[in-house]
């Protein structure tokens, strides 16, 4: 691929910044998000109380609000805050948060559900676990398919009925479900992930001016990769909560997940999964309120004397 892109790809200029380049806002913001997610990921296994934990969400929560008071003054800023004052960009935005943190849920702690309670050997998981990224894959085409048709809005609730709907299944599994339903699980939800992220991801984008296309484009990668560990943290906390419920006594944070009885298991899966129902049932209520609005920059122009406004 290197040697594909040395040949294919032309080379271009490597030019400065800008003059009005945010670096204080870039600098705040990348210490912010990277002392939290450090503190995400760790704190399940460090313990929340461990002093580098606390150290790192201290200065995750002094950077990122100095952050937003940076934005809020800077002329030119990495991130113009006051796009969230958008009453349905702001809802928009928040479910594409939703989804990728309900999508965690399935993707981080299922593999593991298919082998350590359902027997499967790790490829035979696998190869199960490929109807989930088949889904999305499909859900993502369906969903900009149907958004030419039938809109945005209607897109979005349909996906949160089906992610709903998915882990709702995932609550009725049990030890000895076949195939064929564990697949069905997979699928409904995977679609309603991947439908969602192409439809809210395309309002989100429709919504504001052209000018701001490249700053709404990175804030919506922000809000694809940074949920990921946050969902992985909550789905973590859920998961060895219900374990530590239905084993009262001794906790089970540290020991392997093998060692585990399946009963202590199931409790654990159980918890987490109506922890993913209650993030549906929120991204539910998100689309439902959300409307979809096209900025006059992306309508068809109304005459040559069309006066658009920002």
């Amino acid at each position: 691929a290197v040697l594909l892109w040395s040949k294919v790809i032309p080379a271009t200029e490597t030019r400065p910044l800008p003059p009005g380049f945010d670096r204080a806002g870039a600098v705040l913001l990348g210490l912010g998000l990277t002392t939290l997610l450090y503190a995400l990921s760790e704190g399940p296994s460090a313990g929340w109380t461990d002093p580098v934990i606390l150290g790192c969400l201290i200065v995750a929560c002094c950077s990122l609000a100095a952050f937003i008071r940076c934005e809020l003054a800077a002329p030119d800023p990495l991130l113009d805050l006051r796009l969230l004052q958008q009453k349905h960009f702001f809802l928009t935005s928040l479910a594409l948060v939703l989804v990728v943190v309900a999508n965690v849920g399935v993707l981080y702690l299922f593999p593991f559900y298919l082998q350590l309670v359902q027997g499967y050997s790790p490829s035979v998981a696998g190869l199960i676990f490929t109807s989930l990224s088949v889904a999305v894959m499909a859900g993502g085409i369906l969903g900009g398919s149907l958004f030419n048709r039938a809109g945005g809005r209607k897109v979005n609730i349909a996906s949160g009925v089906m992610v709903l709907a998915g882990y709702l299944l995932l609550l009725m599994m049990r030890p000895d479900s076949p195939v064929w339903f564990v697949v069905i699980c997979m699928a409904l939800a995977g679609c309603g992930f991947g439908m969602l992220l192409t439809s809210a991801s395309t309002m989100s984008m429709m919504a504001v001016p052209k000018k701001y296309q490249g700053m709404v484009s990175g804030f919506i990668c922000l809000e694809r990769f940074v949920p990921i560990t946050i969902g992985v943290a909550v789905f973590t906390i859920a998961f060895v909560g219900g374990m530590n419920a239905a084993r009262p006594g001794s906790g089970v944070a540290n020991e392997a997940l093998v060692n585990i009885s399946t009963n202590v298991l199931l409790a654990g899966f159980g918890q987490a999964f109506l922890f993913g129902c209650v993030i549906s049932l929120v991204l539910l209520a998100v689309v439902l309120a959300a409307r979809q609005e096209i900025h006059l920059d992306y309508r068809p122009a109304a005459g040559t004397d069309a006066v658009r406004k920002e």
